[in-house]
């Protein structure tokens, strides 16, 4: 049997959750059956705490601790109304109907003490049956922009990557590439979490940028709250942006008061930032790399304004402005002191 860690078993354990209301007979001895494994009634048991739901998880041990007793109130109680389970019951054996209405009484538990004016009855199911899933990309320059099933706005630069998740617990976005403008649409229930390899990033509504680079991944908050995870946890508000290095090192800034990020505007605005770095984000709207011939000059501290809608333009006025030589190859650019 394949290992599974905590960290899966308990997103197994809440998309159980968040199916109780319309799991049908087969989903229901499945789910008895999913249960009786090690650790997995702990887990379910862990995620009914943490929705506030602890009526499912005591009912759940109850029912497995004194089995016979809690099915003969179940079917007391079902047998005096009709509903789905107990249309179900002639087409199951004994042994299996006892499962199957226990597992009917946990649930109904919840959905009792979760939705109070929900009819039981009712065929209408939750509002997120199954996670959503997305893949975003932008290709070399082209930036692209979409909006996410959850209502979040993503603004994608180009040559960057974005995969998307949501269910009803979580909304989780991983960058893999590039850099991204968030507008996310605010939901105290579901945090927004990124991963952005060197750093995580949590919100719960609020537009930031977020700008993954080879050793590092700044951070940029134009609205609301944002937390920055590595180490440590770092809050960042309006005006403020982060960079976390490869290294280990953290450094915090100020930033203009625009609006909108400068690539957003088509522009390269940069401060004294190295040049491997300006470089990595002109190579997004380039039709091929830019190969430094000095590893020295991967330091070289660079500022200026550049235009992203002519980026060989923007390239010669970067080499001219450090006094550098610029050679153009079929499958490269070389730069190199002169």
């Amino acid at each position: 049997m394949k290992n599974v860690t905590e960290q899966e078993l308990l997103l197994e354990a809440a998309d159980w959750f968040d199916r109780q209301d319309e799991l049908c007979p087969q989903e229901l001895q499945r789910f008895v059956t999913w249960l009786e494994q090690p650790g997995h009634l702990t887990a379910y048991q862990r995620i009914c705490r943490a929705m506030g739901a602890p009526e499912l998880a005591q009912a759940i041990a109850m029912s497995k601790a004194s089995k016979v007793n809690e099915d003969t109130k179940v079917v007391s109680l079902l047998s005096e109304t009709e509903t789905p389970a107990t249309k179900q019951r002639k087409q199951f054996g004994p042994k299996s109907w006892w499962m199957m209405a226990a597992s009917f009484a946990a649930l109904a538990l919840l959905l009792m003490a979760l939705h109070p004016d929900r009819n039981m009855t009712s065929p209408h199911v939750a509002e997120r049956q199954s996670p959503a899933t997305q893949t975003l990309i932008a290709q070399v320059a082209r930036p692209s922009s979409q909006i996410l099933s959850d209502g979040s706005q993503v603004h994608l630069n180009a040559r960057s990557e974005l995969h998307f998740s949501e269910t009803a617990l979580r909304r989780n976005a991983t960058l893999t590439q590039g850099q991204a403008y968030f507008d996310v649409a605010r939901d105290e229930s579901r945090p927004f979490v990124i991963d952005a390899g060197l750093a995580r990033i949590q919100v719960l509504g609020t537009s930031f940028d977020v700008d993954r680079l080879e050793d590092s991944v700044w951070v940029t908050v134009y609205s609301g709250h944002v937390q920055v995870q590595q180490q440590q946890t770092y809050d960042l508000f309006p005006g403020q942006r982060i960079g976390v290095f490869s290294n280990g090192q953290v450094v915090q800034q100020q930033h203009g008061n625009s609006q909108l990020p400068d690539w957003r505007m088509g522009w390269l605005d940069v401060q004294q930032e190295s040049m491997a770095q300006v470089l990595t984000r002109l190579e997004r709207y380039l039709d091929k790399p830019v190969i430094l011939k000095d590893p020295q000059l991967k330091q070289l501290e660079v500022s200026g304004r550049f235009a992203l809608t002519r980026p060989q333009d923007a390239l010669h006025m970067l080499a001219q402005a450090n006094a550098l030589r610029l050679v153009e190859q079929a499958d490269h650019y070389y730069l190199s002191s002169r």
